[in-house]
């Protein structure tokens, strides 16, 4: 927009000039979404995350309204993504945009470069699995002694399915894990633990309190 200042200079004899002053403002800058979605992983079978209402801030603008575009599917079956996009745009047509990628792992998913493929997904009938204290404000030991020898991968997911901490361990000893939930990001509600090893796997649900 511009700004249009005047000045009028008259003499005794009513004979007067003006002058003016335009001052364009150019707004280059786009809007900032003040909470963007995190990108999320979670377990096969698990609840997608509710579409969160977004919001975002412009430097000019007082109000820039954003809008969902919606999601995209890569397919059906477990592993696969899904793609959520948010846009916005102020008055000068400056434009952001912002997408929150889901994955949701397969039943035989990949943490990083090591596979999964090899670990059976069936529940263990040999292991048992201890988690304490239960529930927790934070703090919480893993008893892997029942896998002593074996290669474990220790993961724990949400309440909503995503996975919150992850720690694969080659050769098990007799050893008691400890994890910070709070340090992991989790949040007030119900966990699962879950030990995969060539046996199968175990589960044990916990609850972190405030």
């Amino acid at each position: 927009y511009t700004i249009t200042r005047t000045w009028r200079a008259q003499d005794l004899c009513g004979n007067s000039t003006t002058a003016s002053q335009v001052i364009t403002l150019h707004d280059t800058q786009a809007p900032v979404f003040t909470n963007p979605p995190a990108n999320v992983t979670i377990a096969c079978g698990g609840i997608l995350p509710t579409l969160p209402a977004v919001t975002a801030a412009d430097n000019c603008d007082n109000a820039v309204p954003v809008t969902y575009l919606g999601e995209t599917t890569t397919g059906l079956d477990c592993p696969y993504t899904v793609t959520r996009t948010w846009t916005v745009s102020d008055d000068c047509g400056n434009a952001t945009t912002h997408t929150q990628t889901i994955t949701v792992l397969g039943s035989n998913y990949e943490d990083g470069a090591e596979s999964r493929a090899a670990v059976n997904r069936q529940p263990s009938t040999v292991h048992r699995l201890s988690v304490y204290p239960n529930p927790t404000t934070d703090h919480i030991r893993i008893d892997l002694s029942y896998f002593a020898g074996e290669a474990v991968t220790v993961s724990i997911f949400g309440e909503l399915g995503q996975l919150v901490w992850e720690n694969r361990i080659p050769a098990v000893e007799d050893i008691n894990l400890q994890v910070s939930l709070r340090e992991a990001g989790a949040t007030a509600g119900m966990h699962t633990v879950s030990v995969y090893s060539a046996s199968g796997v175990v589960t044990k649900r916990i609850v972190l309190v405030e």
